[in-house]
């Protein structure tokens, strides 16, 4: 352990001053810092972007490292945004989607994103005797608990539970019956199910046998995944503007509802 702060009314200069803090004597006592990590909550946010004012790195118009000043030699330091976090805000975003607090009324390119549509594919397959399912209550009904639980955000965002979206969708289509459009909530939770699994990648050193090429260990700067990436960031940017260009009289506030939540982990831009 280095060191331990309270987090009580943390404001991003405070964050800023105590971490060079941390940095200047681990990096004195031989202890080299190569990334800071954090969730994406306001004030870790602002922290980054207090940095961009010193020499830093960027492409695209988007933060990802600064220089060391702790180093003579200058090297980077990294930005990383645990991707677990961003998971879960995903989901949380999801989830309160007319369902829940029901601050959010998800929308994109024609089709609402409802959570009801996993109440709905929880509670029919509940209901056949033989018919399994990987969501339990703890992924549909989610309290303080299961809120904080990775897993139950990874495991929604599923192949499995986009194909049986799609299965319930083709069966209510057979027999006439009245269903939600999904395309754009399978297509939401396929992406974020790979981005999930590009993330999860291995360490170099397994050798470890993979049927699903995308938990492979990255070995290549021109590996594909790199570019199925940049097309993730692309997704949510295409996201807030097909809502911008919604036909209708919403005012800002009701259309950051319909994709906000995702926003934060494609703010850190650089000012210059």
């Amino acid at each position: 352990m280095i060191a331990i702060y309270s987090a009580s009314d943390l404001t991003a200069a405070c964050l800023f001053k105590r971490s060079w803090e941390v940095i200047y004597h681990c990096e004195s006592a031989g202890i080299f810092i190569l990334v800071h990590i954090s969730d994406g909550c306001a004030v870790n946010r602002r922290y980054m972007k207090i940095n961009s004012r010193h020499p830093n790195y960027g492409r695209e118009g988007i933060l990802y490292a600064t220089v060391n000043l702790a180093r003579k030699d200058l090297r980077p330091l990294f930005f990383i945004l645990d991707p677990l976090q961003l998971i879960k805000t995903l989901r949380d975003s999801f989830a309160n989607s007319y369902r829940h607090k029901k601050s959010r009324t998800l929308w994109r390119k024609g089709e609402e994103i409802s959570w009801q549509v996993i109440v709905d594919l929880y509670e029919s397959h509940r209901r056949e005797k033989f018919r399994k399912s990987m969501l339990t209550a703890a992924h549909v009904y989610l309290n303080s608990h299961s809120l904080m639980k990775t897993k139950y955000a990874t495991q929604v965002f599923s192949k499995t539970v986009a194909d049986d979206i799609e299965s319930n969708a083709k069966r209510a289509e057979e027999e006439r019956k009245q269903h939600p459009p999904t395309k754009q909530l399978v297509k939401f939770i396929r992406l974020v199910n790979d981005f999930t699994d590009c993330m999860n990648g291995h360490n170099a050193t397994s050798h470890k046998r993979f049927r699903n090429n995308k938990l492979k260990p990255y070995s290549d700067l021109n590996d594909k995944r790199f570019k199925f990436l940049k097309k993730v960031i692309r997704y949510f940017e295409s996201w807030e503007e097909s809502v911008n260009e919604r036909a209708g009289s919403f005012t800002k506030q009701q259309r950051k509802k319909c994709w906000s939540r995702i926003r934060p982990f494609l703010e850190l831009r650089s000012p210059t």
